[in-house]
């Protein structure tokens, strides 16, 4: 800790690999404000008859995420990814309508890795500052077995990096409809908006 004398009083800084603490405020006061601004082009964005895309990655499982999958003496975790596109018609101002296509692989304890195709029909809303809710049903078959339906529920935040791209980090819980499974997971989107 250095101290300078200016005058009458004595002022303290901090040093971190040579960098002062006011420069990392200054720094970190810029951020927030970028992050501030890309917010408010966020709202702007989401109008009636705007159509969004982007390409969205799933992760869940014991090693990478919190999942839920009932137990056996096999199975020693799970690990589920999912790589898709999905698009959104904003109808009303932050109210979307929105569709997707994944490729998901799924691998439970010992067992082989197993793939899927998934599609989703949902609805997306658009609360204060960029965060969002959305809603949404998926339909997943692999080979020959009975599809499986699910219900997500997914929450996040829009990062915009312009007038037209956007980052979309979002954590989801997805839940069997026919089955009793359980998933807690994350996922990262990178769009674009028409």
């Amino acid at each position: 800790m250095k101290r300078l004398n200016s005058g009458k009083a004595a002022v303290s800084t901090q040093s971190i690999d040579g960098h002062s603490f006011h420069g990392m405020k200054r720094k970190l006061c810029l951020f927030l404000l970028a992050a501030t601004v890309a917010a408010s082009a966020a709202r702007a964005q989401m109008e009636r008859g705007t159509f969004a895309l982007s390409s969205t990655f799933w992760g869940t499982g014991s090693g990478l995420f919190v999942s839920v999958v009932p137990e056996t003496d096999e199975q020693t975790g799970s690990v589920d990814v999912s790589l898709g596109a999905r698009g959104a018609y904003y109808i009303v101002r932050k109210l979307a309508l929105t569709a997707g296509l994944y490729a998901d692989t799924y691998k439970y304890g010992k067992s082989d890795p197993t793939t899927a195709t998934s599609i989703s029909l949902g609805v997306k809303y658009h609360f204060i500052r960029g965060f969002y809710g959305e809603l949404a049903w998926l339909n997943t078959k692999s080979g020959k077995s009975d599809a499986v339906t699910y219900g997500r529920l997914e929450v996040g935040y829009d990062i915009f990096l312009n007038n037209r791209f956007y980052l979309e980090p979002a954590t989801y819980i997805r839940a069997g409809l026919n089955d009793s499974s359980t998933k807690l997971g994350a996922a990262l989107g990178f769009g674009v908006v028409f």
